[in-house]
């Protein structure tokens, strides 16, 4: 008798263990979302007022283990760092670093909808991808007129660039967060690109270049 008591016992604990450890995990947060930006060169102009203009494609990748929502607008450019080499990059020494005056473009952030609207929003499920463009201006390239060591020269340089992904208030981006919790993580926190090496031609074509911004 003493025996069956026992084991009943050890059963009853062995099952409250499960529970509870399946509580456990059910309540534990999924690891910090992950999302990683790399850059390409689509196009690259010479233009007249000697400066490169680079259309770039921006990746967005998914690298954690959670739906992350984005904002299909994030491709503001808010800071600039050029570097020599990749190496030169990973330790922060730059040839320049500079933030263009740039105003948001696109549709407003909502602020009462129920779920993240699909033509604002791309929710990225882990290992996913979202791209769109922008444009990259560097004004600051030697002309062959001006010897200020501050200006490019000709040859391979490394590029990263911080973007925007999120113009409403950080009081908006906490209470659409909760009550889009379900759907994703929103992501609102800028992101600084990978390092992408691009090169200034010696001889460049120079060519009369819009001032339209093409982004989309």
């Amino acid at each position: 008798m003493r025996q069956i008591y026992l084991l009943s016992l050890l059963l009853a604990c062995l099952g409250w263990t499960i529970v509870n450890g399946q509580a456990q995990s059910a309540s534990r947060p999924n690891s910090t979302p992950g999302l990683e930006l790399t850059t390409e060169v689509v196009d690259a102009k010479f233009c007249e007022s000697d400066y490169l203009r680079l259309q770039l494609r921006l990746r967005y990748f998914n690298s954690g283990n959670q739906p992350v929502i984005l904002s299909r607008q994030s491709n503001t450019i808010m800071t600039y760092f050029i570097s020599q080499t990749t190496s030169h990059a990973n330790r922060e020494k730059y040839e320049q670093k500079y933030s263009p005056m740039q105003a948001a473009v696109g549709i407003p952030i909502p602020v009462d909808t129920q779920e993240p609207n699909e033509q604002i929003f791309v929710i990225l499920k882990p290992a996913a991808s979202y791209e769109v463009t922008t444009q990259a201006h560097l004004p600051f390239i030697l002309d062959g007129k001006d010897e200020d060591s501050d200006l490019l020269r000709p040859g391979r340089h490394v590029l990263q660039i911080r973007v925007r992904t999120w113009s409403a208030s950080q009081e908006v981006s906490i209470k659409l967060r909760e009550r889009w919790r379900t759907h994703g993580y929103l992501w609102t926190r800028s992101i600084i690109s990978r390092p992408m090496t691009f090169t200034i031609a010696k001889h460049p074509q120079v060519v009369r270049c819009s001032a339209k911004v093409d982004q989309k």
